[in-house]
């Protein structure tokens, strides 16, 4: 059956000690560790890809030759309704001025959960219309792998 994004929760750690942590580092962060960031509207994607590599065209080919390249895992962008007391939006706020990556939970409607660890690049506010809540946009650059634990 098909799931709905409503429910999904995003919540901010303590900052990284490695670029691509374990699993059993995002598992050890325990209780108030973890800040939810509230008035969570989107996420963006989460996953990974590979790096394209084109060879410099040649005179004597009519194709250009493509190769797969070095894991990138890529970078999205999380939208809040902005919230200026909002313990998880304040801590990815600091963020932007540290250049350590933070541990992230995203944990779905239905119980599974993805760890990742990311740096938090830019925190802009946005004010698009009267009738629209202020919104913030966070850009995060994913600094490993993710970790994915299924539901219980």
């Amino acid at each position: 059956m098909a799931k709905v994004g409503k429910g999904t929760k995003l919540f901010v750690g303590p900052a990284a000690t490695v670029q691509n942590p374990a699993l059993a580092a995002y598992t050890a962060v325990t209780g108030t560790s973890w800040k939810q960031v509230g008035k969570l509207k989107e996420f963006g994607e989460i996953g990974e890809g590979s790096r394209e590599v084109v060879k410099d065209e040649l005179l004597d080919e009519d194709n250009l030759s493509k190769f797969k390249g070095v894991n990138d895992p890529g970078s999205t962008t999380v939208k809040v309704q902005r919230e200026p007391a909002d313990a998880g939006q304040l801590a990815m706020k600091a963020a932007v001025q540290t250049d350590a990556p933070l541990l992230f939970k995203l944990v779905y409607s239905d119980g599974a959960t993805q760890y990742f660890a990311a740096l938090v690049v830019s925190a802009k506010n946005e004010a698009s219309g009267a009738n629209d809540a202020m919104m913030t946009s966070f850009e995060l650059e994913y600094t490993g792998t993710v970790a994915e634990q299924a539901a219980a």
